[in-house]
């Protein structure tokens, strides 16, 4: 029998028709992932946005910077994206939980950082951190929302605090103190802090300020082969007939021509790209903010 979910306004008792924060599952897991790209171009969060991105960009940037330099690893960069347990989001199990898988998925995206995609990061191709799941095999939706949250924690902690302020009933169930390791923008280092969160049957949560969350990623790797690789392949193999009629395979065909593994395609396309002087990362994400702003907001 299916458990019927209690949001955290149905939980704490909050009769307000609007809040300024996704009103999850009090008791599970709700099947939504934090997008850096959605915080980077939603409007109406201040400062919280403003924030959030500066931590995802300078997290990448250090972590580039140490690509570039040859270090030998990330160092302690990548050693604090396990699974949060504070948002309420994602999959119930994502078989990446605990010490062991996080230290895989770090060794998968240093591996990925200094291999194939070293060449896109000289270039500044590869900039954002949500670029990653789109070239890097096994980053997908749940681990892009985990190491967002762990990034930017700080800014979450900061915004629970503040709808707490403007809504009480959230700590009428008492408050926990929790010591964590966050990103610090400023020193651009992983910090502890403690913070004093709301609970739900003894467990400290934090909030998501609302629209920062989504089903799928505004851009996954298959959206990317799909628009990006397959629309660049498709002008690449374009020809003119004797008669002047521009003959152009279809999409169809070229995806049974590239088979194999969709991220592997991505970075060859994206490579050769810049050989004919196309940004096709830039022109995709140019493509995904249009595409938000004309069906995602007017739709709301």
């Amino acid at each position: 029998m299916l458990r019927k979910t209690i949001h955290y306004t149905e939980y704490f008792g909050i009769t307000a028709k609007e809040v300024p924060f996704e009103d999850l599952d009090a008791y599970g897991d709700t099947k939504l992932f934090l997008d850096p790209h959605a915080i980077r171009i939603i409007s109406g969060t201040e400062p919280y946005r403003s924030r959030a991105v500066d931590s995802i960009d300078t997290f990448l940037h250090c972590l580039t910077t140490r690509v570039l330099s040859h270090e030998k690893d990330s160092g302690d960069l990548l050693s604090h994206i396990s699974e949060p347990k504070e948002t309420h989001l994602g999959l119930v199990c994502t078989g990446h939980s605990g010490h062991a898988g996080s230290d895989f998925i770090a060794q998968q995206i240093w591996l990925a950082l200094t291999t194939d995609l070293e060449a896109l990061l000289k270039v500044g191709v590869l900039k954002h951190l949500e670029d990653l799941p789109l070239f890097v095999n096994g980053i997908d939706r749940d681990i892009t929302s985990d190491i967002t949250t762990r990034v930017i924690f700080d800014v979450l902690a900061d915004f629970t605090h503040d709808c707490c302020s403007q809504y009480p009933e959230l700590n009428q169930h008492g408050t926990i103190t929790l010591a964590k390791d966050v990103w610090d923008p400023i020193q651009r280092k992983w910090v502890e802090r403690s913070y004093k969160l709301p609970a739900i049957d003894g467990m400290p949560f934090v909030l998501i300020p609302k629209g920062w969350c989504r089903k799928q990623l505004l851009g996954s790797a298959r959206r990317f082969f799909q628009i990006g690789s397959m629309g660049y392949i498709q002008q690449k193999q374009s020809r003119y007939d004797g008669v002047g009629k521009l003959l152009k395979p279809t999409k169809k065909m070229l995806k049974k021509q590239y088979s194999g593994s969709v991220r592997n395609t991505n970075v060859s396309a994206t490579s050769t790209a810049l050989g004919d002087n196309a940004n096709i990362v830039e022109e995709f994400w140019k493509y995904v903010d249009e595409y938000y702003k004309a069906h995602i907001v007017k739709a709301a």
